[in-house]
């Protein structure tokens, strides 16, 4: 059998880099603080050992590549789908007191006089052309349809971008995504924000920047072979290859204002400068998150200030990372835009920004991935 040598060969491999990195498991033993427990000393054993495993990375594609010869679906966390893209797997999520969560929130919002609308961003796996393969089981769609009908059901304004991408995409669903990620691409990100702009402006008679919503009005600049996702940092760069990443910015002069307060960081230039951080475009496959060039890493609070935006009045987003490439393009229908993320931020509840702000609008898009996120539906209700 084919599979028996490989297997072999496999193990070998395995050995020879167990036996390089006893050196390192040395050294981890050796920068292991006092632990008061067996469990704590396991764990910080293992954190320091991996930090210091040599050729980890070679590791992880030499794994990813001999799981893909086996033909093994799942590798690390991840599902190889039928088309050579790569996917995580959502177990089915109770939805029920997100939802109630989000009622909550809305009802305070109607209380307060502001407007507040949730948003559902279409998940990679698509539902018009399912590419899981037979037997493993993802949920990731049905989580998402779930929440909709029970907000619906609460009376919470919704609005979900997965018909319309569908319309837009055709047969080519998958190309609105990375391969080796689970977010969308820039240009699909871009394409999302003129489909929200159209949304608020005919529900709620906002009023748009036609210029900024025109592709053909803005330059792109293309790093071929640049970014390797959150699914391929687990698969390795030979399972599904590398993505391009796509940086869009307008083509007129622009005066933009980034703020990050809890980073004191504030960056004000063109578009271009302000918006983009050249920190993750270092080309770093398995470290860099290139993706994270819209805004930057981990952003739990930030507001964008835009001369452009033909609304004056603050809009209020509560995002996923899906938003980061999103949102910059808003802020050239509002002139003030909040972007915060209750995964990470610690410096107080969503209730009580909303009160020190007084948004007039609040959005929420929302994937159905960050559903088991711990602080995504905390709002200090």
């Amino acid at each position: 059998m084919k599979t028996k040598p490989l297997a072999i060969v496999f193990l070998v491999i395995v050995f020879a880099i167990a036996i390089v990195n006893i050196p390192n498991f040395a050294k981890a033993l050796g920068t292991v603080p006092g632990a008061d427990t067996i469990r704590d000393k396991i764990n910080s054993i293992d954190g320091s050992y991996n930090d210091q495993f040599a050729t980890k990375y070679r590791f992880v594609e030499i794994n990813g590549v001999t799981c893909k010869v086996l033909q093994n679906e799942q590798i690390n966390g991840t599902v190889m789908l039928k088309n050579g893209y790569l996917s995580y797997r959502f177990k089915e999520s109770d939805v029920a007191p997100k939802a109630e969560k989000v009622a909550q929130l809305s009802e305070y919002l109607k209380s307060k006089d502001i407007k507040f609308s949730y948003i559902a961003i279409p998940y990679k796996n698509s539902p018009y052309d399912d590419q899981v393969p037979f037997g493993i089981y993802d949920y990731g769609n049905e989580n998402q349809d779930a929440m909709m009908k029970a907000l619906q059901e609460k009376g919470v304004a919704t609005y979900d971008l997965t018909p319309l991408l569908h319309e837009k995409t055709g047969d080519d669903w998958y190309g609105a995504y990375f391969k080796t990620d689970h977010h969308w691409k820039p240009e699909t990100a871009f394409w999302a924000h003129t489909e929200v702009a159209k949304y608020l402006s005919e529900t709620y008679g906002y009023k748009t920047n036609a210029k900024a919503m025109d592709m053909a009005n803005y330059d792109t600049d293309v790093y071929k072979d640049w970014f390797l996702g959150s699914q391929g940092k687990k698969t390795g760069r030979f399972v599904a290859g590398l993505d391009d990443m796509t940086l869009i910015y307008p083509k007129w002069d622009t005066k933009v204002t980034l703020t990050k307060p809890t980073a004191d960081e504030v960056r004000s230039g063109s578009f271009k400068e302000a918006i983009f951080d050249k920190k993750c475009l270092e080309k770093d496959y398995y470290i860099v998150n290139s993706f994270a060039a819209y805004l930057g890493n981990m952003l739990d609070l930030c507001t964008i200030q835009n001369k452009e935006g033909v609304n004056h009045g603050k809009v209020l987003v509560i995002k996923d990372s899906f938003s980061i490439a999103m949102v910059p393009y808003l802020s050239f229908m509002f002139d003030e835009v909040d972007v915060i993320d209750m995964r990470y931020y610690k410096a107080g509840t969503l209730k009580e920004y909303i009160d020190e702000t007084k948004p007039e609008l609040v959005i929420m898009p929302y994937s159905s991935s960050v559903f088991g996120s711990k602080g995504a539906f905390d709002f200090g209700f």
